[in-house]
């Protein structure tokens, strides 16, 4: 036999493996029906997705608002009625939380300057507000580049700093801040 070595000695049980039926033997089991595996379970296909995010044309919503607005649908043999909102939906497949806001902005006017192909109407967003500064400092930007040389974020603070304090004399810097963009 050769000798034991000093100190402790780790020992791994050798353990056959337990059937379910040994390994459950002291759990109790829930009242009903039992459990289906996975593979056999019924798996209902995923839903639908009922109305995606979509973009349309001018020329599209005014479209729908146009059919959503005159009585087009028979509700007689000579009357004619106004579209529910739940046929205007169907139809043109449009979300159905969008017709209200279209009709606000057909009202307001967001559709008249705008060509029929565009998504969106202009004017949007916010303004700028610092407008010569940004001229300024982008011909300033052009005209280093075009000699070669390097664009760092430093030089954008520094020259921007001057060029503020050049052109809004009346303004404090501290109105002036730099974002991480």
């Amino acid at each position: 036999m050769p000798p034991k070595p000093a100190g402790r000695t780790k020992v791994q049980p050798v353990l056959e493996p337990l059937s379910t039926d040994r390994f459950y033997a002291g759990v109790r089991r829930k009242p009903g029906p039992k459990r289906k595996p996975l593979a056999e379970g019924l798996r209902s296909p995923p839903k639908r997705v009922e109305n995606p995010y979509r973009t349309y044309t001018v020329s599209y919503k005014l479209r729908v608002l146009s059919y959503w607005n005159t009585p087009s649908i028979r509700s007689s043999p000579t009357k004619l009625r106004k579209p529910a909102r739940a046929e205007v939906v169907e139809r043109f497949k449009v979300a159905r939380s969008n017709l209200s806001r279209l009709r606000k902005d057909e009202v307001a006017g967001k559709f008249k300057e705008v060509a029929k192909g565009q998504c969106r109407g202009s004017g949007g967003g916010r303004k700028r507000k610092w407008e010569v500064l940004e001229r300024e400092l982008y011909d300033q930007f052009r005209m280093r580049r075009a000699s070669g040389r390097i664009v760092r974020r430093g030089w954008f603070r520094r020259i921007s700093n001057e060029i503020f304090k050049k052109v809004y004399p009346t303004e404090q810097l501290t109105s002036f801040p730099f974002s991480n963009g």
